[in-house]
């Protein structure tokens, strides 16, 4: 008997003592939410990975401690499908999935192209859009895509009579170069360099290549990107959410950096521009060049502020222990083995600057590596 199946026959006898001393909240409410409780409860035992199930926990218990809100209810229910993706994405051989990983760099690939043609609408974004993203988005999502290409193509398809990186690699840089985002381009860079560190490449060989993918940046940093790096806003910004976190180490709830920290910083005129315009009946805060700061482009940071700092520390912990394991397995891995470590690289470096796991299909792609990560 499995602990998830437990869990429901404790709830046979024990769900009549559910109720929950809470003012204004009814019999009725507090069945349906310890019911959603031990749902919850039942997914964790159900979940395989220890990382999956302490993330699952500590997002679990901010639903719990703090005032009810749906959005957080939501957020726990959208958090418990894309692991359960995850944890089904692990059961997959991994040459079953890189194929799909790559086609969806593709299918976005032409999107844009249609779009630079004027050939399909651009939504509500115009020259910011990038297929259904904006530009930022687009680039992290060409970036965790770009390592399905990096592997030998018979390692893909056995059958395949040509060996060598997949000619797509290169249509995934050029979808870089046309969204033009700093974070994009560092994620790829980085899935290049672990990819190539985890090669079987002469040791000069892969200086080289490293050189080559680091030299790469500066131009690219030089002619497009460094007034955004510049700018202060951004890590101002980030340096607002550190100094937050002192206050609540336990994290202030699911879902709450959208509402919390526009409040916050309200006063803070080098993030927030008062526009008079309303959004959901709140006067709207907008950065002076940009968006309003309803996430904290650094998903490390929203990770703390919102489930507390235990969250951020297994995170930490567990990207530590996954590249400590592959580069200790380095010599025995697969193409396709190093490209999945190169997708958690892509990841993990994405989100230092963007917010990718917040967008169903860029957060889907990252499940995917996740889940054939499980693997090792």
């Amino acid at each position: 008997m499995t602990a998830s199946d437990r869990i429901l026959l404790m709830a046979l006898p024990g769900l009549m003592f559910c109720i929950l001393p809470v003012a204004g909240l009814g019999l009725r409410q507090s069945w349906h939410i310890a019911a959603l409780w031990g749902g919850a409860l039942a997914f964790t035992a159900w979940l395989r990975s220890w990382w999956f199930r302490g993330f699952f926990l500590l997002v679990l218990l901010q639903v719990v401690l703090h005032p009810l809100m749906v959005a957080a209810y939501l957020q726990l229910g959208t958090i418990a499908v894309f692991l359960a993706a995850a944890q089904r994405m692990s059961a997959l051989r991994t040459a079953e999935v890189l194929p799909w990983i790559r086609r969806a760099a593709w299918l976005l690939l032409g999107w844009v192209v249609l779009q630079r043609f004027e050939l399909v609408g651009t939504f509500d974004l115009g020259i910011m859009s990038a297929g259904p993203f904006n530009l930022n988005a687009a680039s992290v999502f060409f970036a965790i895509c770009l390592p399905a290409f990096l592997p030998a193509y018979t390692d893909i398809n056995p059958r395949a009579g040509h060996k060598g990186p997949d000619m797509g690699l290169m249509a995934v840089l050029a979808g870089l170069v046309l969204c033009q985002s700093a974070t994009g381009i560092f994620a790829a860079v980085a899935a290049i360099g672990v990819y190539v560190c985890l090669s079987e490449m002469p040791a000069r060989l892969k200086a080289v290549a490293i050189v080559v993918a680091l030299a790469s940046l500066v131009p690219f940093l030089l002619v497009v990107d460094l007034g955004n790096l510049a700018t202060a806003s951004r890590w101002h910004a980030w340096k607002r959410i550190v100094m937050t976190l002192p206050d609540a180490p336990q994290g202030n709830g699911l879902g709450s950096f959208a509402e919390l920290y526009p409040v916050i910083t309200g006063g803070d005129r080098q993030l927030h521009n008062m526009t008079g315009e309303m959004v959901d009946g709140q006067p709207a805060l907008r950065l002076e060049n940009g968006p309003v700061w309803r996430h904290a482009h650094n998903e490390y940071l929203q990770a703390a502020f919102e489930v507390g700092l235990a969250a951020l520390l297994l995170i930490l912990t567990y990207l530590a222990s996954f590249f400590r394991r592959s580069w200790r397995q380095r010599k025995y891995l697969s193409g396709n083995e190093r490209a999945v470590v190169a997708g958690v690289a892509a990841l993990a470096v994405a989100c230092c600057g963007f917010h990718p796991l917040h967008i169903a299909p860029v957060a889907l792609i990252g499940c995917a590596w996740l889940g054939l990560a499980q693997k090792f």
